[in-house]
Formats: C-alpha cells, sequence, structure tokens
C-alpha cells in the first residue's frame, strides 16, 4: 500500500512499540507516537505491559493535548489491530493506515 507523505502538523501520525529488557532481564515496552509532518515524539509511554486498552488512553490524552490527526498509522500487531482501538479510530473519523507486513521503515514512530 502505498504511503502518503505528511503535509502539515497533525496530518499523520505514527505509533509503535518498542521493547527493551532491564539488567535483571525484564522486559520493557514502550509506546511511541511522532507526528510525520514535524517529526516530533508525541509521546513515549513506558511499562512492563501495555495493552490495547493503554493504546487507546494514551490517544485520548494526546488528542485532547494536540487535537486529532487525520491519519493514523502503525504496523498489525494485536494491540493497535484490536477492536478496542479500531473502534475508537473509526468514531473520531481518522484514516487509518497499516504498513505493509515486513516494512517497518513505512512506520516512523
Amino acid at each position: 500500500m502505498p504511503m502518503h507523505k505528511a503535509e502539515y502538523p497533525n496530518h499523520v501520525w505514527s505509533y509503535d512499540f518498542v521493547a527493551d529488557q532491564t539488567s535483571d532481564g525484564k522486559t520493557l515496552r514502550f509506546l511511541t507516537v511522532i507526528d510525520e509532518f514535524t517529526r516530533r515524539a508525541l509521546w513515549i509511554e513506558c511499562a512492563r505491559h501495555l495493552t490495547s486498552f493503554d493504546v487507546v488512553r494514551v490517544l485520548d490524552q494526546l488528542v485532547e493535548l494536540h487535537g486529532k490527526p487525520a491519519t493514523i498509522k502503525s504496523d498489525n500487531g494485536p494491540e493497535f489491530a484490536a477492536k478496542k482501538v479500531q473502534e475508537w479510530i473509526k468514531d473520531r473519523h481518522i484514516n487509518a493506515r497499516f504498513i505493509d507486513p515486513g516494512s517497518p521503515w513505512q512506520n516512523r514512530a
């Protein structure tokens, strides 16, 4: 699927998860959200476990702070493809775009 280039602030947000380990071997997950036009990190959420409920909570806070994006882009991870997240996006009339499988460079988060 061709990806549209962001043309103004809040046009396209990208979000993704990054994982790391602490020195004792426990996993930490980071939910990162960026504005693709400004390249600004809008949010970084860190926790041992992050779910679709956490994604919706973060998106609610971001929309309150910045207004809603025209498009939100992610991979097909279960937290992003979850019904709760997709309903949140649809209810706010935001375009959802999923990157091509195996193409992480398409998601700039």
